[in-house]
């Protein structure tokens, strides 16, 4: 199999390899640390190695590499390994498919018994040929029947490698039981792997001292205790100074993670050798009083079962979330309701500053207005302009420049395969040109994927631009969409979220700015949209004139003078409507 980057998506094949035999490449690794190292690359290697010095095409379609999972537990044979026996078995990888692993314990590390059965009832059984690469040798019935050794030799490596994993499990087992026994009879494990972040060790005293991160810790249980939650805590401890241990603002994952931590109380969690937990009390310094520590346990629950706190209603109480920005770029979101008309959105950079916007803060939020004003707007005409059409021959040109370069880097490819492969059948190639060579292929190859992944994206915008509705289709479908929701009520908590869901496929981006005045704007690719959101009375003014006199050239000077007079317009219609307004009568004491 290639590389890592490689084996995220299939190579082409060249009319050479078309000629030659397939073989295919199994990788593993047992645990989830080693995925992140060398292993797997380097089995892929010495497999592409392999197949250009004897002269096979290694298999890029299917997938064989489990990472992470065990063969002493036979945890393999629930993966990659598994899905190629089951191949195999049925006959769909051909007579004699050829399989390459770098030693024979990468298939299995389980009792000799069931590892023989696996490599030899069904791989070998199957018809499949084991290739070992550390050794070359070769594990298929020919092989097998001319030379009986081989049996022997096969169940002498697969005995070796059963006794290695269980001494490291048997050690390991030890090992811990050993740390247990320690533990529980009062011994300190001054390793970090136990040691919570806000204690050092002391040599001199073979025991743990608070440090200077203790003075963060308590100070987060004192913030608890007067009421704020996980985000203020974290607001209010980066602003006093304190930080993490990468020296980065504290998060209110920390928060949350430290407010719930019982190492606190002293308290270790250990595992005995039976598999159950114990609490080994007194084990590290006490630095927060148990009572304090159960106050905001308690505290927490009741902020996570409050009504006011539940999360799905959350989500569609700003009916626009998702789609609806501060002029900033970031996300309004709900913050409060003034239990009439308006509803409160506040962007989510306010607090730490980073939102840009001057009158950044509380907006007011009209949702019946903003429904109405984008229900009425003029979409036959911001979906059907002539920025597709010059969108479409821009991915067209990018599409016509892509296949020139793949062709390019296909026939780089190519000859380096091609070199690859005359040298290797004359035997002028060592191991130093062969490996020199194999990373050229490589890297030619990436760079050939990396080319095609981008065609493929360009292709497929082009089919969205070219499936795209008209405008006339589009006006329709947002008309009878929010017309069908107003008359829904909008209070029905299923329909908010279908609603929100469909308004993020249509790919408009909202903008709504303004506190004496809401301007609610939208932008689909390059084409923008604005409105100024008031009410006169019952009726919904959205007045669009400013950006109607931006298209037609006005100046920036017109464009402020008219925007003061919709501003007056605003405040006279506000004024007429408290005037016609019945009085409110006072209700005696």
């Amino acid at each position: 199999m290639p590389s890592k980057k490689q084996r995220e998506t299939a190579q082409p094949v060249t009319p050479e390899d078309l000629a030659a035999p397939v073989a295919f490449s199994y990788q593993r690794v047992s645990s989830g640390q080693q995925v992140g190292g060398h292993g797997l690359d380097r089995q892929a290697d010495a497999a592409a190695l392999w197949c250009a010095a004897n002269g096979f095409r290694l298999d890029q379609q299917l997938v064989l590499s489990d990472k992470g999972k065990s063969a002493y537990s036979g945890k393999n044979l629930q993966g990659a390994l598994g899905h190629f026996l089951e191949l195999a078995q049925s006959g769909q990888l051909g007579n004699s498919p050829v399989l390459l692993v770098e030693a024979i314990d990468r298939l299995s590390r389980q009792e000799p018994l069931d590892a023989i059965d696996v490599i030899l009832r069904g791989l070998v059984g199957s018809g499949v040929r084991v290739i070992t690469l550390e050794d070359q040798q070769e594990y298929s019935r020919p092989t097998i029947a001319s030379d009986a050794s081989k049996l022997l030799v096969l169940v002498v490596k697969v005995q070796a490698a059963h006794e290695f994993s269980k001494r490291n499990g048997m050690r390991s087992s030890a090992s811990w039981a050993k740390r247990y026994q320690k533990a529980k009879a009062g011994l300190k494990d001054p390793s970090p792997r136990c040691r919570p972040f806000w204690l050092d060790w002391d040599e001199a005293a073979s025991d743990f001292s608070a440090n200077a991160r203790t003075a963060m810790v308590q100070r987060c249980f004192e913030l608890s205790v007067q009421g704020l939650g996980h985000t203020a805590i974290a607001r209010k401890l980066t602003a006093e100074g304190f930080a993490n241990s990468k020296g980065e603002s504290i998060s209110e994952t920390i928060a949350g993670k430290l407010l719930a931590d019982r190492r606190v109380l002293g308290e270790r969690e250990i595992t005995n050798p039976d598999g159950d937990t114990e609490i080994l009390k007194g084990y590290f310094p006490v630095i927060v009083n148990p009572e304090q520590f159960e106050r905001c346990r308690g505290l927490a629950a009741l902020r996570d079962t409050a009504p006011r706190r539940d999360r799905r209603s959350k989500r569609v109480r700003n009916l626009f979330a998702g789609v609806l920005k501060c002029p900033c770029g970031l996300p309004l979101v709900h913050r409060a309701s003034s239990g009439g008309r308006y509803e409160k959105l506040i962007c989510i950079g306010h607090h730490d500053l980073r939102c840009t916007y001057q009158d950044g803060g509380w907006l007011d939020y009209d949702e019946e207005a903003l429904l109405w004003t984008f229900m009425d707007h003029r979409w036959e005409n911001f979906f059907n302009v002539k920025a597709d059409t010059r969108q479409q021959r821009e991915l067209e040109g990018q599409r016509l420049e892509l296949q020139t370069k793949l062709a390019r880097q296909q026939q780089q490819t190519d000859n380096i395969q091609r070199t690859i492969s005359d040298l290797a059948g004359e035997g002028e190639l060592d191991a130093d040109a062969m490996a020199s060579l194999m990373k050229a292929k490589r890297s030619a190859q990436s760079a050939l994927d990396e080319t095609q992944n981008s065609l493929l994206k360009v292709e497929a915008a082009l089919q969205i631009l070219m499936a795209k509705p008209s405008g006339k289709t589009m006006k329709a479908q947002i008309k009878n969409k929010v017309d069908q929701f107003i008359k829904s009520g909008r209070q029905d908590l299923e329909e908010r979220q279908r609603f929100n869901g469909w308004l993020r496929t249509i790919g408009v981006q909202m903008t709504l700015k303004g506190k004496d005045l809401s301007c609610f704007s939208w932008q689909e690719g390059t084409r923008k949209g604005e409105a100024y959101v008031y009410r006169q009375g019952e009726d919904i003014i959205a007045d669009e004139t400013v950006i109607s006199m931006a298209a037609l050239g006005a100046t920036q000077e017109q464009l402020a003078e008219r925007l003061e007079q919709i501003k007056r317009e605003k405040q006279q219609a506000v004024a007429r409507s408290r005037k016609r307004a019945p009085a409110q009568l006072t209700p005696p004491p």
